[in-house]
């Protein structure tokens, strides 16, 4: 990696981690230039501003969500095995950008541009999952209504990201209250998400999941 573009991911780590626990408006250009260790001038020889460098922070994750969204599952089993899937793979992808969804989640409903990028793009392509590779997965809603697939991923994905949010505070916390609340595996957090996603409120496994 040359000097140049070791210096821009810095800044873009730095950025992204500032944007994550301040905010747009919190997070200085001066201050992610110095946690990055370089002038603040070096931000505007990468980015055309503060603004350009905030959305470079988190348009990666929306082509990875793009990438997620044409997978093949087409070789499921059951509906189960196909929502559970998609589940998974959900997990795993907040797992590992938790900063990128702190931003969007805070940010949204503030900015045009991020509340398109996360409701216009990302939550309707993850829709693909359910609907796509002629799978009928969940079949009707309630009363034969067609599911709403961006409420459904919308949904999974914000209970996913609270979750991980609340169990990494319960960690930090040494209060009773937090402690007091049983600890979840991962394991568990998906067959949760799955089952409510097939059954409902009722939980449990039911008929449709095999279907």
């Amino acid at each position: 990696m040359d000097r140049s573009t070791d210096t821009r991911e810095r800044l873009l780590a730095e950025a992204q981690r500032l944007f994550a626990q301040r905010g747009f408006g919190g997070a200085t250009t001066a201050d992610i230039a110095r946690h990055a260790g370089v002038a603040e001038g070096s931000i505007y020889h990468h980015f055309k501003d503060k603004k350009a460098l905030f959305m470079a922070c988190v348009e990666p994750l929306v082509e990875e969500v793009l990438r997620m969204s044409s997978a093949d599952l087409s070789s499921a089993r059951s509906r189960r095995d196909a929502v559970r899937s998609i589940v998974e793979s959900r997990l795993r992808l907040i797992e590992s950008n938790m900063e990128r969804f702190n931003i969007l989640f805070a940010e949204a409903p503030y900015r045009q541009d991020l509340y398109e990028m996360l409701y216009g793009r990302m939550f309707l392509a993850w829709g693909k999952e359910f609907s796509g590779s002629g799978l009928d997965i969940l079949g009707s809603g309630s009363g034969g209504r067609p599911v709403d697939f961006l409420i459904l991923g919308l949904g999974i994905t914000t209970v996913i990201w609270t979750t991980l949010n609340f169990l990494k505070l319960r960690g930090k916390s040494d209060s009773a209250e937090y402690q007091s609340i049983p600890a979840i595996s991962r394991e568990d957090l998906v067959d949760g998400i799955t089952d409510f996603v097939l059954n409902g409120l009722g939980g449990g496994r039911g008929a449709c999941e095999n279907a």
